[in-house]
């Protein structure tokens, strides 16, 4: 039974997902924790109105980047561990396809927002107007979703000592630049700091993700009616994305509603509880990540 057990912790397989968990998920749980003293400063430095409001900005965020992203990020890392050593060619079409795909959507969803910034603001609440920030916020949406599509293909690649070291750098960075302007100021920084985010996490992960492509002399060329794109689309994004479509907006409709009856230092308090249940379910969540993968 020893000798088993020594010979299945040796085995490849197990070496690649314990590495996995190591510095995947490991090294997310530490960005994660910066993200939480973020949020912490942040809501020492704004009012309860302020942090509230800037809470339901986050939570617009994560509900219209499902959107953005559409599936696409776990199809991108199923499909890179696929193809990346058996077929450097279709995994080049793969990626450059669906990245521009993602592009596309995301820079739909921007402009909506951004269009609409008024509309949504009364949804949200029509006591007071955040139309200015959610105009920023379509610009955060846009980056961030760009951010995750580039951090599915590092999980393909199985880059997850690379992938830590740019979330956590991006995250060091915002907590630094991003509580000092929110200090200054108030809640137009705190939404800034939320812009900075996402753009450090893009470079840092576009950077490493162009090395990666070219080490592995990958040539990304885009073709949307290959048959292996139309199918992975067909068979893998759209399931996936439908798979998770009604529990953010739904949880993002129950906010709204919340704060509408409520007003926005209620949901401020609300949010702050919310976040810790979010870091204690954010490591059993991190484990489904390598499952593409494997």
């Amino acid at each position: 039974m020893i000798d088993y057990i020594r010979k299945k912790i040796k085995s490849e397989l197990i070496k690649r997902i314990l590495k996995a968990i190591t510095f995947g998920i490991g090294g997310m749980a530490i960005a994660k924790g910066i993200l939480l003293l973020i949020n912490m400063v942040i809501a020492r430095l704004l009012d309860k109105q302020n942090y509230g409001a800037y809470s339901l900005i986050n939570n617009t965020v994560q509900t219209f980047l499902l959107f953005a992203s559409a599936g696409l990020g776990v199809t991108l890392t199923r499909y890179v561990a696929l193809y990346r050593d058996k077929n450097k060619e279709l995994a080049g079409i793969l990626i450059k396809s669906l990245l521009i795909i993602n592009i596309i959507l995301s820079a739909f969803i921007s402009i909506f927002i951004f269009a609409f910034s008024s509309k949504l603001s009364e949804i949200l609440n029509s006591d007071f107007d955040i139309s200015i920030y959610l105009k920023i916020t379509a610009f955060v949406i846009f980056f961030a979703s760009l951010a995750l599509i580039w951090q599915s293909m590092l999980q393909g690649f199985e880059k997850f000592k690379s992938l830590a070291i740019s979330q956590i750098t991006s995250h060091v960075f915002t907590l630094i630049i991003g509580c000092i302007i929110t200090k200054f100021l108030g809640l137009m920084g705190a939404i800034i700091s939320l812009l900075i985010l996402q753009i450090t996490s893009l470079i840092t992960m576009l950077v490493t993700g162009r090395i990666i492509i070219k080490e592995r002399k990958i040539k990304l060329k885009c073709q949307f009616n290959h048959p292996e794109v139309k199918e992975a689309i067909k068979n893998f994004t759209i399931p996936a994305f439908l798979s998770s479509i009604f529990i953010m907006p739904l949880l993002w409709y129950t906010n709204v509603t919340f704060t509408r009856a409520c007003g926005y230092e209620q949901y401020a308090a609300f949010s702050i509880c919310v976040q810790w249940l979010t870091i204690i379910n954010y490591l059993p969540q991190q484990l489904g990540q390598v499952k593409p993968i494997y």
